[in-house]
């Protein structure tokens, strides 16, 4: 039975609590992607940039910080310019682009390539993304390319006129020994220079 003077009470703490949440999830939601909220000020502020050579170290952004984000230094064959992206692997010359080294790459420069080693050319109409910076055996370059005619198997005096085509398909595999026209001669080529060498079936 209610009595005179009995009201209704509303629960106004949770309500409030909630409206805090929501306030605070809005505000960090305005933050952009290299941005936290400060508390203490009620704004968005920037991350903190790493220098060169530098990359971060655990997250920040859109809102949030971990206490103990910062910056470390690229490890060992990696490098940064700085800002909030991670460290990358140098440019492997001579391993991928099979080219030269002409300038070494630190903690904050990638590596630079030079020409094409010896026995490798780089094709006239390349694409232009990272494999047009590629080059490519002199064993399946065209007539007359510059770079390839020390390695041209034209040079070679040991393999005749007649075994050529078979000689074309021999795959570019190190040291490779394969049969030719010939049941008495075994045709050996080296994919490093390309040559050709015939020699006795006993000798190999």
């Amino acid at each position: 039975m209610a009595h005179v003077g009995d009201y209704t009470q509303t629960p106004w703490l949770p309500v409030l609590v909630v409206s805090l949440i929501c306030s605070a999830r809005a505000e960090y939601s305005n933050c952009g992607e290299n941005e936290y909220y400060n508390q203490t000020t009620g704004l968005c502020q920037e991350c903190p940039p790493c220098g060169p050579g530098e990359e971060p170290y655990l997250s920040c952004g859109y809102g949030t910080k971990d206490e103990d984000y910062g910056c470390v230094p690229c490890p060992a064959e990696k490098f940064s310019k700085g800002g909030y992206q991670i460290c990358r692997r140098h440019k492997d010359c001579e391993g991928f682009f099979r080219a030269t080294v002409l300038t070494p790459g630190d903690m904050e420069n990638d590596a630079e390539c030079g020409p094409c080693l010896p026995g490798y050319y780089m094709l006239e109409n390349r694409p232009r993304n990272i494999y047009g910076m590629v080059c490519y055996s002199c064993l399946l370059a065209p007539p007359n390319t510059k770079e390839c005619k020390p390695f041209r198997r034209e040079n070679c005096t040991h393999a005749s006129p007649g075994n050529q085509a078979h000689m074309d398909r021999i795959p570019a595999l190190p040291l490779l020994v394969t049969s030719g026209s010939s049941s008495s001669h075994l045709y050996v080529r080296d994919a490093t220079t390309g040559i050709v060498l015939k020699t006795e079936r006993g000798n190999v």
